[in-house]
């Protein structure tokens, strides 16, 4: 798997190193050390600095998550799964924008999920739901299911 470094990570690195930042002012030679600094800090700045445009948008898909996704899980009598919120409101080929907001809408606090279950069909439901209870159920009905596979199992040996 491959990984990726911010370029601001890069940046402080270069500057922060001696060796390197003596070939730097190698090449572009010892009167040009102040300038090389100053544009390497407005450069950090820059890559630091949150974009308006950016920021906007992360306000847009915030209200549309509160105003749309969390009415729609929280009306809900039991929690619901991305597919469930793709189906009655992304409308989406695949379920990962629905995910992506179900997860957005838990990082922000409006939403609790199933953190139990280890599997790739989370469910999110308000925060202050019952998952001891509702994991408690879930897991009796896997038992009960289970059994009545073994049960049928024994029935056609016999």
């Amino acid at each position: 798997m491959s990984k990726t470094i911010a370029r601001k990570a890069i940046l402080d690195a270069i500057i922060n190193n001696d060796v390197i930042m003596n070939e730097l002012v190698t090449t572009f030679g010892e009167d040009n050390h102040d300038a090389l600094i100053t544009s390497m800090n407005k450069w950090v700045a820059a890559l630091s600095k949150s974009s308006k445009s950016a920021d906007k948008a992360m306000e847009e898909r915030d209200n549309y998550i509160k105003e749309n996704v969390v009415p729609f899980v929280l009306a809900s009598e039991t929690p619901v799964t991305a597919k469930q919120v793709n189906d009655a409101i992304v409308h989406g080929e695949k379920t990962n924008k629905a995910s992506a907001m179900l997860r957005r809408a838990e990082a922000l606090g409006l939403l609790s999920r199933d953190k139990v279950r280890k599997n790739a069909n989370f469910e999110y439901a308000s925060p202050t739901f019952d998952w001891e209870s509702y994991i408690a159920e879930y897991d009796k009905a896997v038992a009960a299911k289970a059994q009545a596979r073994i049960e049928r199992a024994h029935k056609n040996r016999n």
